[in-house]
C-alpha cells in the first residue's frame, strides 16, 4: 500500500512538472514576427497558390485523425495557429495567436510531422480553433 502511495505522488509531482507555467516559454517563439507570418499566410491565399493544397490538406488532415493528436480539443482557449510548412512537407514550427496552453500543445504535437508537399516553401497554414 505505502508503495502504491509513493507511486502516485510521484506521477502527480511528474505531471505538475509537465504543466509548468506558460511563463517559461521558448523564446524564438516570442522573437518571431507574428504579423509577418499572418501577412505571407494571407499572400498565399490571395494569389490563389493554396487553393488546390487545402483540399490536399483536409483530405490528409481527416484520414489520419490529426485534430485528435494531444488531445489538444479538450483545452479550452481560443486560439489561431500557423504551422509552418516546409519543402518535404515537414511542420518547422507552429505559431499561436495568443500564444497559451492550447497552442502549446499543438506546438507539441504538430511540430515535425509530415504533410502533404506544399505548393510553395515555406507554407503558412492557418488553423482557427475555438
Amino acid at each position: 500500500m505505502q508503495g502504491r502511495a509513493f507511486s502516485s505522488i510521484f506521477l502527480f509531482a511528474f505531471l505538475g512538472i509537465g504543466c509548468a507555467s506558460t511563463d517559461d516559454q521558448d523564446p524564438s517563439i516570442e522573437d518571431a514576427d507574428l504579423s509577418a507570418i499572418v501577412e505571407a499566410s494571407a499572400a498565399q491565399n490571395d494569389t490563389g497558390v493554396s487553393s488546390g493544397y487545402y483540399a490536399e490538406l483536409a483530405r490528409h488532415w481527416t484520414r489520419r485523425q490529426l485534430p485528435n493528436k494531444g488531445n489538444c480539443y479538450a483545452i479550452s482557449a481560443a486560439s489561431i495557429l500557423y504551422l509552418q510548412i516546409e519543402a518535404d512537407g515537414t511542420v518547422s514550427r507552429v505559431y499561436g495567436d495568443p500564444e497559451n496552453r492550447r497552442s502549446q500543445c499543438y506546438r507539441a504535437a504538430y511540430t515535425n510531422m509530415m504533410l502533404p508537399k506544399p505548393p510553395v516553401s515555406p507554407f503558412y497554414f492557418r488553423l482557427d480553433i475555438q
